[in-house]
């Protein structure tokens, strides 16, 4: 009797450890994925990278200089909230601080009708992200 145990649990324990191994997730990303994730392999960005993301700021500065200056609740840093999905396009733009404030009015609107982004990775396929940008405006 004590051997038939020992076979029967033997047994058992070749099955179960034959399930973890037939088991295989499967980690390709439907192309109607809707999930925004948080957590990639690549992260989404500008494109043309920090340089350029440096000019376009500093162009959209220049070109509204004279409200950010006559607005000083604008003076500091503006962290701004998107997703930016799979083809690049940007949406779900907000402002999560300075919301009343023309720096925040501006880049919420610079980056809705900026230029597409390269869209964030995962296992090389481009996937929806959640992407939060800080812009930072002073005077001396």
């Amino acid at each position: 009797m004590k051997g038939i145990l020992t076979l029967l649990f033997f047994t058992y324990s070749l099955v179960v450890f034959a399930q973890q191994k037939d088991s295989v997730v499967n980690l390709s990303i439907p192309n109607n994925d809707t999930t925004i994730h948080k957590i990639v392999d690549i992260k989404a960005q500008f494109p043309g990278g920090e340089k350029k993301w440096n000019d376009f700021v500093k162009s959209k500065i220049e070109n509204h200089v004279g409200a950010l200056i006559n607005d000083p609740r604008s003076r500091g840093t503006c962290t701004l909230q998107f997703v930016v999905n799979a083809d690049g396009k940007i949406s779900d733009v907000v402002a999560l601080n300075m919301q009343e404030t023309e720096l925040a009015r501006v880049f919420v609107k610079a980056i809705k009708k900026g230029p597409s982004w390269i869209p964030a990775k995962i296992n090389g396929q481009n996937v929806r992200s959640l992407h939060i940008q800080k812009v930072t405006f002073k005077t001396q």
